[in-house]
């Protein structure tokens, strides 16, 4: 599991924004953060012209969005592990809300619980 530095808030509490998407802030850390400086100050991945492609990955995040909670976690942990979004939303687009909920898929599993011995 990788960690993400954090790039540190002025005194006003505020995080500043960089004057440009393809300019990040001098303190900021590419290599410590590689999703933000791959999406927030380079690629954008969801363009405001619509394309249809944006569109079609935008209505299969609602989508997901819609399975429930259960579903957005192990889509991010899929993602996290193989790095294919479009892979990944392609196959929970097959889903459906009834389905998760007959399977019990659509929340998480309730926590285990352990047996304290007596002292």
């Amino acid at each position: 599991m990788a960690l993400y530095a954090i790039p540190p808030r002025t005194s006003s509490g505020v995080q500043p924004r960089p004057r440009s998407p393809d300019h990040p802030p001098a303190n900021f850390d590419a290599t410590a953060n590689p999703i933000l400086s791959q999406h927030w100050f380079g690629l954008k991945p969801f363009s405001p012209k619509g394309h249809a492609a944006d569109l079609r990955r935008e209505r299969q995040i609602e989508h997901v969005y819609r399975l429930g909670v259960r579903a957005v976690g192990e889509l991010l942990r899929e993602v996290a592990e193989d790095d294919d979004l479009d892979r990944a939303l392609e196959a929970y687009g097959r889903l459906t809300p009834d389905l998760l909920k007959a399977l019990g898929g659509d929340h998480f599993p309730p926590a285990p619980l352990h047996e304290i011995p007596a002292s």
